[in-house]
């Protein structure tokens, strides 16, 4: 799959939340393997609560783009 796509939804997602507080929201790839390609979202919030939020809202929305793709 593409990268495009999930760069695309980290920035719609943490630029729609109120819970991102707009210090970070970046994407990495952490390995690069045959058959799989690990990714991690690093995004930012003005509290633990509210950070478990916003990834719980963009895992969501990273899993609905997997699954339409």
């Amino acid at each position: 799959m593409p990268l495009a796509p999930w760069r695309e939804v980290l920035k719609r997602v943490c630029e729609a939340s109120p819970l991102w507080d707009r210090r970070l929201a970046m994407r990495q790839v952490t390995e690069a393997g045959e058959r799989a390609m690990p990714l991690r979202a690093l995004v930012t919030a003005a509290n633990s609560s509210a950070a478990w939020d916003v990834r719980c809202e963009l895992r969501e929305a990273m899993i609905d783009v997997m699954q339409r793709e």
